[in-house]
């Protein structure tokens, strides 16, 4: 209806009372409510530009407000064109001095000068030039309407933002309290209420099914069938399970027959319900204890996990609580350090660990934040490439260009009056996949016979950036490209003489059998599994070792050298350091630095692999550079191996240095012990 009248209906100079409307949608909302079961909720919308005059008097208008508050959950939504609303907004903000300055005989609205305010208000619109000062009419209904919002809790927007206010559905939820205890070590107890701060809400999900049941006659069976939400007629459809054994009479077994086992090698584990009870962990009572304070630098935003956040408030109608909460969350403020604790959220549940951190409301109120930590079972040890890559250095121009992008696309900008504000705010985003699931529903409910829309360009444009950030960063875009040429990689996959050369005559292909059967008994490792030979051009990811020696022994039909081939190697060596695979790539790293080793020495080039070792040793993490070190043949190519080397200090001391810096951490470590053992 919003989008209808917006891009087809246009504004008329006839007059209508806004007021009689009003009546006539309260008396229909009245009749609907009396014949159908009560709504979930009620908007009451009145579209109009307030022109015409409202004949009525001040205690109808006053009968209408109180009728409207008899409706449960009724909101009152009014849109209108901006001046309007810019008009209403004003006055709801206290902005009235047009009307105050006719009250006392002379305009407020000009200055000594004769030249025209600014008008007061948040929006800080330019008005059109075609754009007609407010009638007298207007003003007044702009004063009654703004009384009906103020009354009603309602809000008032224009066509532009209509939609987006009205047709998105808001899944709000009253907050539920969780009070628990926040233990300071075995005495200081301090009383403390959370709640649910963040939390991705998912839609209903589709297992519960309800049928309307066959035959009958009536609303709500299959002959008359209601396109509303009504469940009176409706019956629920749920799953029955059955167990059958696997095999080919497929007997039934009962449920109590069965029992829980669980399959550890290849034996059957059968575990009861006794002893599954006492496998179970139990963590005790609902629960939050501390277990001492951090540094905030200490723990990254991508340590942070669970599924949102709470926040934490001290239990109302406990002054003691209230004022330890509040001397525990201003001084981890001051200190700039974050709480870790344990948190049982009921008796029966693992415990989970959490950190808080102390946070100010919209109205500076201080309260204690609470996201979930990981175990160790839960990290993930990702090995990544420095960025710096000194092989491929960025240039001058490159860094500004990208210093140029993020100043174009700052969602951060200022207004007219030198005020920041933000171009796109995520919080007041709206999850578009819901959007269009809860649109998608009510088409179905009210009009069962139609197909389901598509998605509305509304939702589309959520998912791209602004029109005007595209605008602005479009010639940096065009910079860029420019200076960050990209060309497409192929997959590589089995090249065969039918793929080279073409596709063979059968007389070609009997008498190529021969000669290619000799050639895979020469060399049986370059056959694949279907006995197809595989021509090596590169050094690939599945077989680098092997690739590897193929083109340096092979160099004159390749035309493979030290250089060529061993920056195909380095190559592959970078891609697996760079790998989201972690430790199970460090094996295949370490077999490709020892073959490489070995061919530098062979062909007399250290320097080749000394530097490309040394720039490993960087990017390694601690795992891999770990296995390397201890691992023979992956150190520096020594002066007396191959010319070119490095002595032998100096091969000793690039590992030594490593050795040296893990025993200084353990000595500092057990230092650390003896001390607390000190203590103790």
């Amino acid at each position: 209806l919003i989008t209808f009248l917006s891009e087809h209906v246009k504004e008329t100079s006839i007059e209508t009372d806004w007021m009689d409307a009003l009546i006539v949608a309260l008396d229909f909302v009245k009749t609907a409510s009396q014949e159908t079961k009560e709504f979930e909720s009620i908007q009451l919308i009145l579209i109009s530009d307030l022109r015409g005059e409202s004949k009525q008097e001040q205690e109808e208008f006053e009968h209408v407000v109180r009728s409207i508050k008899l409706f449960k959950d009724l909101q009152f939504i009014f849109i209108g064109r901006e001046q309007l609303i810019d008009s209403v907004t004003e006055k709801e903000n206290g902005h009235d001095d047009h009307d105050e300055g006719m009250a006392n005989g002379h305009d407020n609205t000009s200055d000594q000068n004769g030249h025209e305010k600014a008008k007061p208000g948040p929006s800080n619109r330019a008005p059109s030039p075609d754009e007609k000062p407010l009638t007298s009419d207007q003003r007044r209904n702009v004063e009654a309407v703004n009384s009906l919002i103020h009354e009603l809790n309602g809000f008032s927007t224009t066509f532009n933002n209509a939609f987006e206010e009205i047709t998105f559905k808001k899944k709000g939820k009253k907050p539920t309290a969780w009070k628990v205890t926040l233990e300071v070590g075995p005495d200081i107890k301090i009383s403390t209420t959370g709640y649910v701060k963040v939390r991705r809400e998912a839609p209903k999900s589709w297992k519960r099914c309800l049928a309307r049941p066959e035959g009958g006659e009536g609303p709500g069976t299959a002959s008359q069938p209601l396109p509303g939400t009504s469940t009176d007629h409706v019956e629920e459809l749920k799953p029955v399970t059955h167990f059958v054994i696997n095999n080919e009479e497929q007997e039934t077994v009962e449920i109590q027959d069965t029992t829980t086992s669980y399959r550890y090698g290849g034996e059957i584990v059968t575990i009861g319900e006794a002893d599954e009870a006492n496998c179970k962990f139990d963590a005790g009572p609902k629960s939050l204890c501390l277990f001492g304070f951090i540094n905030r630098d200490e723990i990254a935003m991508s340590d942070l996990t669970g599924n949102g956040s709470m926040a934490f408030i001290p239990s109302d109608n406990d002054p003691n609580s209230e004022s330890a909460f509040s001397v525990l969350a201003e001084a981890m403020a001051e200190l700039n350090v974050m709480a870790i604790v344990r948190r049982v959220y009921r008796r029966g549940l693992n415990p989970v660990l959490g950190v808080l951190v102390p946070e100010l409301d919209d109205d500076d109120r201080r309260y204690l934040a609470y996201c979930e930590l990981p175990y160790a079972e839960d990290r993930r040890e990702l090995q990544f490439p420095s960025l710096n890559n000194p092989r491929h250095p960025l240039s001058e121009d490159q860094l500004s260009a990208m210093d140029t992008l993020i100043d174009t696309m700052d969602l951060e900008c200022v207004d007219e009056e030198g005020q920041s504000v933000m171009q796109f705010e995520p919080e007041l985003q709206f999850n578009p996949q819901y959007q269009y699931l809860f649109q998608t529903l009510t088409q179905r409910a009210l009009h069962p016979e139609k197909p389901l829309p598509e998605v509305p360009e509304e939702l589309k444009a959520k998912l791209n950036p602004s029109s005007d950030l595209v605008e602005e960063s479009e010639e940096v875009m065009k910079t860029i490209i420019q200076l960050f040429p990209t060309e497409k990689v192929e997959q590589k996959g089995k090249r065969t003489a039918d793929k080279v050369f073409g596709e063979a005559t059968k007389e070609e292909a009997s008498e190529g059998q021969d000669a290619k059967k000799a050639k895979l008994e020469i060399s049986s490792s370059l056959a694949d599994e279907d006995g197809e030979e595989r021509v090596i051009l590169s050094v690939g990811s599945i077989n680098p070792v092997q690739d590897f020696e193929y083109l340096l022994a092979h160099a004159q039909t390749t035309g493979a050298t030290i250089e060529s081939a061993g920056a195909q190697m380095e190559e592959i060596i970078d891609k697996f350091l760079a790998s989201a695979f972690g430790t199970d790539l460090n094996a295949k790293i370490i077999k490709c630095l020892k073959v490489y080793r070995s061919a530098c020495v062979r062909r007399q080039n250290a320097a080749l692999y000394n530097t490309f070792i040394r720039l490993v040793k960087g990017k390694a993490g601690e795992r891999l550079w770990s296995d390397v070190r201890s691992e023979e043949g992956t150190g520096l190519i020594l002066a007396s191996e191959a010319e070119g080397g490095v002595e032998d200090a100096e091969a000793d001391g690039f590992f030594q240095d490593d050795k040296e810096q893990g025993q200084t951490e353990q000595n500092q470590s057990q230092e650390e012990d003896e001390d607390l053992e000190d203590l103790l």
